[in-house]
């Protein structure tokens, strides 16, 4: 399939490029080789080639989501150095007392 300089000027002024008349003449023999080779791929027999969304075996490569038993509450608290209600105490980082924020 060809492709004429006048569709070359005018996909070089969509992509709001610019380009000499040399470089003109140099992309439109590349885009009507590569138009060339689309044609080619479309005169390849697929009838019985099967349809296919990746180009590789993919599989899941994730565990199953099963639920199991977590740690238990009285060995997670070991090394925490206070507590209070079941939650782990730290220093306060936000001052609460109103201030200049």
């Amino acid at each position: 399939m060809a492709i004429s300089k006048d569709e070359v000027q005018r996909i070089a002024k969509l992509a709001k490029f610019e380009f000499t008349d040399d470089e003109i003449d140099q992309f439109t023999d590349q885009f009507g080789h590569i138009l060339g080779m689309f044609e080619e791929l479309q005169t390849v027999d697929t009838t019985d080639v099967p349809v296919m969304s990746w180009a590789i075996d993919k599989s899941d490569v994730m565990r199953a989501d099963e639920a199991q038993q977590g740690t238990d509450r009285d060995v997670l608290f070991r090394n925490v150095k206070s507590s209070e209600n079941g939650f782990i105490k730290v220093p306060a980082i936000i001052d609460t007392e109103g201030g200049n924020a």
